[in-house]
């Protein structure tokens, strides 16, 4: 055996001293192949890799190194270091390693979540999201009902990519965005209303059921949000089959009687004003209750009001 005890007792005392870069090159040049093999077992045994990764203060090109020659075989360890590491760029080099070895990672990333810290089930969903990206599904049915018990993490970092996760997938989004709808974080309802995109492409995905539009409709009715955010949820009603109780909320949300003569006027222009304008001309400008609203909006003197109108008229004409 060209690779006895004493051998690997020197590739040990190598690899304590921070010799890793000699011991790469040594396994390219190595003599045989046996000894080849033998120097990269040696390098790629977990506990070599956590000794290299795992310092306070990595060298970055040994690390990039070692990672590189790593194969998926590593991955159990990987996500080890990627949980234990204290220097941010070993972690980054580590989940970008994971990373490229693709989808066949899917059900170990879902097992690993099972217990994981807050900031681990961050990095694997982070790291599903990339490799559903790649497939197109999640390793079944179950795992992406696992998946939505995220939804209800007490970090908000957590819900955040379980969310990115969670709205790529058509069949499961609106179940997804319904849940998230309630979540006291502004952010993380940013985000899923963002699976919308912008006016046009909602109104022609038809993306919104008729639950998700009930859900909507009572995330606006509780008022206690932001003007923007709520703007956003309005512009996903585009979406929606036109039904009356949509009409009118929106109807509601942009008129007003005067004081005086009780003629119906508009509200200023505020975002969840003009939302519900865009909306209005987009997906219920036949209809001969809204039709007047829409022409004070042509006549309106701000300009934000007109161009509410336009930007329907455009993105009806696209999706035509």
């Amino acid at each position: 055996n060209c690779f006895g005890a004493s051998a690997h007792a020197a590739v040990q005392t190598l690899l304590t001293d921070g010799r890793v870069a000699d011991l790469l090159a040594w396994a390219e040049t190595a003599p045989t192949p046996e000894a080849a093999a033998a120097l990269h077992a040696a390098l790629h045994a977990p506990d070599a890799v956590r000794e290299v990764l795992l310092h306070d203060a990595v060298d970055h090109s040994i690390a990039r190194q070692l990672l590189a020659s790593l194969d998926v075989s590593a991955a159990d360890t990987l996500i080890d270091v990627l949980r234990d590491a204290p220097a941010r760029a070993a972690r980054r080099f580590t989940f970008d390693r994971l990373r490229e070895f693709g989808p066949s990672l899917t059900p170990l990333y879902i097992a690993r979540l099972n217990g994981a810290p807050w900031f681990l089930v961050r990095n694997l969903l982070a790291l599903l999201r990339d490799a559903f990206a790649e497939s197109g599904h999640l390793a079944g049915t179950a795992s992406g009902s696992a998946i939505m018990g995220f939804l209800e993490h007490p970090q908000e970092q957590v819900r955040l990519e379980a969310v990115r996760l969670l709205v790529n997938d058509p069949q499961q989004r609106a179940d997804v965005i319904g849940r998230v709808l309630e979540d006291p974080s502004d952010r993380v309802v940013h985000l899923a209303l963002e699976a919308f995109g912008s006016l046009g492409e909602a109104a022609g995905a038809g993306s919104v059921p008729p639950e998700l539009a009930k859900r909507l409709l009572r995330f606006l009715d509780a008022g206690h949000r932001d003007d923007e955010l709520r703007a956003r949820a309005i512009r996903a009603l585009a979406g929606a089959k036109a039904v009356g109780p949509v009409r009118d909320r929106l109807l509601a949300l942009i008129t007003k009687r005067s004081r005086v003569f009780k003629r119906v006027t508009l509200h200023d222009p505020t975002p969840t004003v003009l939302a519900a304008v865009e909306v209005l001309a987009l997906r219920y400008a036949p209809d001969p209750t809204v039709a007047p609203m829409l022409d004070l909006a042509v006549k309106h003197e701000d300009r934000r009001m007109r161009d509410a109108v336009e930007r329907a008229r455009v993105a009806a004409g696209r999706a035509a």
